[in-house]
């Protein structure tokens, strides 16, 4: 984007018809200095000159003729510039006579680059050309000037590489005669009250005007804002590239008013001041720019003004427009004053620089625009800007120029993403060792050494000082390491941040710190369980309580599963934990992937006591597996009775089947569970509910030798003759399987002991068949039937296992 230009996303895009105003006083438009020659200028802005390599200085560069562009209905990208409209001559044969004719423009893009060349595109919006044509104009009928520096229009965009303009540029912004900044226009809020408190604003100076020229001057300019109802964006100070475009001006003793109209001006306090209410570093620049008295004044206002914004009435903040009143009075004066921005390129200046770099005073479009920008002040070595080694060499490269401490890198080598690749001293193995130990004194002695809060140790899954520290239990260490800038949510490989280890290990007082500080509460391992599922998980009561007081998910679900923290407190029968959470609002019904829901997972388990908190706050008891288990199924099948009681009791359906029809009376009878099967069937159980294949308790339960079972069924009147595929009944099942017990308990019942299948066989046939010799021996006593034979003439004598002794018998 040109060098180093960015885009204000939130710059107004529409183009408003605009009330006629009266032309702008003179007094109240940009102003122009004489120019400085080169050998005037300050050794450490000339050096730039100096010790520009002698491929850039053979290589030509662009000047805009201002006529042309005044004759533009907006800016031209630099392919769809005429010749006839620029000169284009090597660096090296710009004298100072040319410079003297030349403004350089620092402006804020208003919208993004396209990917390819479009026609007729320009990234300046309407308002901002009509701005920068009005400075243009003055800037040539009153100091003479021909010729523009403008990126878009002088720094290839899609034929060339850029990278030749952004190494130089800076030259440009140093010997040219004027520089013109041009911010991005916003539309002024539709609703609220900020129209009415710039009204009452500029009345309150238009009442002081008699006073100070420059109340007058700002009650006009204020009025015009209002009129206009656009104000410039306050993003143009924050820029790091500005940062740079300002800092080549050094040695010109320029004010404000040599850079931007104070309509322009105003209109940035005016934004800053509004988003303030909001964000208090939207106006961390300004506060350096209007200097002690004016930045202290803009504090004040940011409170009273926060609260006539949110309640929409003037009346809640009084004197508020007095007050801002005279902040826009104090701007005046500042515009018109020697400017503080003037800062210089020099080890000092780098150190300072190094030093807040990372604290978000500047924005950037990237974060390595960060040293990028600055970069070329002080190194001419040309890197590869897109490689992350390069952007820490540059790093480096700075701070040893700077002389800076190590620490001062750490910052900022952190905001650009690329302290994983500082290499690592033996102070910083020392300090992941103190940290571990907890001590706290040798910790802040490494650490005022230079050593890396940042450091990952690859010996333990990438764990950070912080997170051994939070791992022991060691408070205090983990309040030297955050205050050092210690990543507060890094995390091991594995996904477990500090917060994670701190809540497993039930560290209270550090759980309390890290959520104090900001801590995510819902950083998650790979595999999704956040610091607190670990805490439900590993039954720690007391992390629990204090994540849940902090608002953290207590419904997160495990990717894989969908376990949730009340799901894995019940697996883990951690009662207390269960208790918490459903006070806490859990969703009590909320299960797994397959269906498993909380009372499923305590009823599977035989957790009756967090069964019974479940039930008590009403979560469903019908809701299970996706096979159609409800939890008195599973409670059935695993013979918890304690569970079946307390889910009886509670009004679940006795009778609610899988998808295959088994019933809770159906699989504790085919298990023997007797205690389960008694309860069902005094809750009303229905005997008489048929499997998929049409098999009801008493027939599974004398298929699975249940004596008891098939005894008490028989007894409540369950039919003994229910029949399968063939003719199979339950003597018939239990005759096939030789189960002596169930085929006496089914005889003495009044089941005819020559029951026949379809085909003929007999209880006997089947005994003989499969060699049940104690079946067989058992069915002869009681008589039965040895030469009744099937449909095919055979007989038992005829179908006997042979070497069973069972032929001999018949």
């Amino acid at each position: 984007m040109g060098c180093g230009a960015s885009v204000d996303s939130n710059a107004s895009q529409a183009r408003p018809s605009l009330a006629p105003l009266p032309p702008r006083e003179e007094n109240v438009l940009a102003s122009i200095q004489e120019n400085r020659p080169l050998d005037e200028l300050p050794d450490c802005v000339a050096d730039l000159h100096y010790g520009m390599p002698a491929s850039l200085k053979q290589a030509p560069m662009r000047l805009l003729k201002i006529t042309n562009v005044l004759a533009w209905t907006n800016l031209k990208v630099y392919e769809e510039v005429p010749p006839s409209a620029c000169l284009n001559v090597p660096y090296s044969e710009v004298e100072d006579g040319l410079w003297d004719q030349t403004a350089v423009l620092s402006w804020r893009w208003g919208a993004s680059k396209p990917a390819k060349l479009q026609h007729g595109y320009s990234p300046m919006l309407e308002q901002q050309f009509s701005e920068l044509c009005e400075v243009l104009t003055r800037l040539r009928e009153t100091g003479g000037l021909q010729y523009a520096w403008i990126d878009w229009c002088c720094v290839p965009q899609y034929s060339s590489s850029p990278m030749v303009e952004v190494m130089r540029s800076k030259v440009f912004y140093m010997r040219a005669r004027a520089m013109i900044i041009i911010p991005t226009f916003h539309s002024l809020p539709a609703d609220g009250i900020v129209r009415l408190l710039l009204v009452k604003a500029t009345r309150a100076l238009k009442r002081k005007g008699h006073k100070s020229p420059y109340c007058a001057i700002a009650a006009d300019v204020i009025d015009r804002i209002t009129r206009r109802e656009m104000v410039a964006g306050r993003e143009y100070f924050s820029r790091v590239w500005t940062l740079a475009e300002r800092m080549a001006r050094h040695g010109r003793s320029e004010q404000l008013c040599n850079w931007l109209s104070l309509e322009a001006w105003l209109g940035m306090v005016v934004d800053a001041m509004l988003k303030s209410t909001e964000d208090k570093t939207a106006s961390q620049i300004y506060k350096k720019i209007l200097g002690q008295e004016a930045g202290d004044l803009l504090d004040n206002i940011l409170e009273p003004l926060a609260a006539a914004v949110k309640t929409g009435s003037m009346l809640v903040s009084e004197g508020l427009d007095e007050m801002v009143g005279q902040l826009f009075e104090m701007a005046v004066n500042m515009w018109k004053s020697k400017s503080i921005l003037e800062e210089a390129p020099t080890k000092p200046w780098l150190l300072s620089y190094l030093e807040e770099a990372h604290t978000g005073v500047y924005q950037a479009w990237s974060e390595g625009d960060r040293v990028w920008a600055v970069y070329s002040y002080f190194c001419w070595k040309q890197l590869d800007q897109l490689q992350p080694t390069a952007l820490l060499e540059a790093l480096q490269d700075l701070a040893r120029v700077a002389g800076a401490h190590r620490r001062h890198m750490l910052g900022l080598a952190k905001k650009l993403g690329v302290e994983k690749l500082l290499p690592v001293e033996e102070m910083d193995q020392r300090l992941l060792k103190a940290a571990e130990t907890g001590d706290v004194g040798l910790v802040q002695e490494l650490i005022d050494q230079g050593a890396n809060t940042q450091l990952a140790d690859e010996k333990n899954d990438n764990a950070t000082a912080l997170f051994v520290a939070c791992q022991k239990g060691h408070l205090e260490v983990a309040r030297a390491l955050l205050a050092a800038g210690a990543p507060i949510n890094g995390a091991k490989n594995s996904g477990c941040a500090p917060l994670h280890t701190a809540a497993m290990n039930g560290h209270t007082e550090v759980i309390q710190f890290l959520l104090e500080k900001g801590a995510n509460k819902e950083c998650s391992f790979s595999d999704g369980a956040t610091p607190l599922y670990v805490a439900a998980e590993k039954g720690k009561v007391d992390p629990l309580k204090l994540l849940l007081e902090a608002g953290a998910d207590k419904n997160v679900k495990l990717k894989k599963d969908g376990h949730t923290p009340l799901c894995i407190a019940v697996l883990n029968h951690h009662t207390e934990c269960v208790k918490m959470l459903l006070a806490a609002g859990s969703d009590k019904n909320l299960g797994l992937k397959d269906g498993a829901t909380p009372m499923y997972l305590a009823a599977e388990k035989g957790y009756d006591d967090c069964l019974q908190l479940l039930v008590d706050a009403k979560a469903n008891t019908e809701l299970g597996m996706e096979s159609g288990a409800t939890p008195l199924y599973i409670a059935s099948q695993n013979n918890h009775v304690k569970c079946v009681e307390l889910l009886i009791k509670a009004g679940a359906n006795r009778n609610a089947s899988r998808k295959d029809k088994a019933t809770p009376l159906y699989i504790s009878g085919e298990r023997g569970h007797m205690d389960v099967v008694k309860i069902l069937l005094e809750a009303g159980a229905n005997m008489e509910c048929t499997f998929q294949s049409g098999a009801t308790p008493i027939y599974v339960a004398a298929q699975n030798n249940r004596v008891e079972v098939v005894k008490l069924l028989a007894s409540k009147g369950a039919n003994k003759l229910i029949k399968l595929k063939g003719g199979y009944t339950p003597l018939h099942s239990a005759s096939l399987a030789g189960h002596l017990d169930v085929v006496k308990a089914l005889v003495e019942a009044g089941v005819d002991k020559d029951l026949p299948l379809e085909d003929g066989a007999t209880p006997l046939y089947l005994a003989a068949e499969k060699g049940h010799v104690e079946l067989v021996k058992y069915l002869l006593s009681i008589g039965a039937d040895k030469e009744k034979a099937d449909n095919n003439g055979k007989k038992p004598k005829n179908v006997a296992k042979a070497g069973t002794g069972v032929g001999a018998l018949l």
